[in-house]
């Protein structure tokens, strides 16, 4: 099992790299955009816990 926003951003980052199927492409790019938004708001709960 991969563990971290981080790794899943790097795999996913992968697929879309070697993926021919443009649909496939688009449904690998949405999720892509998911796991940084994820990421993001894991970031942004971080500040959140430092500053309270």
């Amino acid at each position: 099992m991969v563990n971290g926003v981080d790794d899943r951003i790097r795999i996913k980052q992968l697929e879309i790299s070697v993926e021919s199927d443009p649909n496939r492409k688009q449904d690998l790019h949405t999720q892509l955009q998911k796991l940084q938004l994820e990421k993001e708001i894991e970031q942004i709960r971080k500040r959140i816990e430092q500053l309270g």
